[in-house]
């Protein structure tokens, strides 16, 4: 039997830094693309942000477009890391925060749309109103949750 060099467990190494590198490559071409669609995206959601806190101020623009950015910005560096380690297809790494933001943009301009969701009048109060939620949401489903375990 004839065994040929390098196969075997060297083999397996080599193949595996291979998909790796092919992966960074993928994560790269797919990063690129992504960062200029997130243009479109963070546009798509500044526009119901916008008529919805018109008075605002300068303080709360400069709040959520920090608080968008950092939170995007986190997404596409994790993304990333999956992306290159192959936990996740390059693909869906780079593009699932513009997808997160676009589907928060549409709903946000869904909302606005409808009668009575007057686009006047926003402030930090309404801000507060969501956070707050946002910070609920969870423990009332948890709670919704263990209710429906109990005996």
């Amino acid at each position: 039997m004839y065994i040929t060099p390098g196969a075997g467990i060297g083999e397996d190494q080599r193949l595996n830094g291979a998909l790796i590198r092919l992966a960074t490559y993928e994560v790269e071409i797919q990063k690129k693309a992504a960062i200029a669609t997130a243009c479109l995206v963070f546009a798509l959601l500044g526009a119901p942000i916008a008529l919805r806190f018109q008075r605002g101020g300068v303080g709360l623009v400069i709040g959520l477009s920090v608080a968008v950015f950092s939170v995007y910005y986190i997404g596409l560096i994790g993304g990333e890391e999956l992306g290159n380690r192959l936990i996740v297809s390059p693909f869906f790494a780079m593009w699932t925060p513009n997808l997160l933001f676009a589907v928060v943009g549409l709903i946000g301009l869904w909302r606005i749309r409808k009668p009575g969701n007057s686009p006047h009048g926003g402030d930090w109060s309404d801000v507060a109103d969501v956070a707050h939620a946002v910070i609920r949401w969870p423990s009332a489903v948890l709670r919704a949750v263990l209710r429906e375990r109990a005996p």
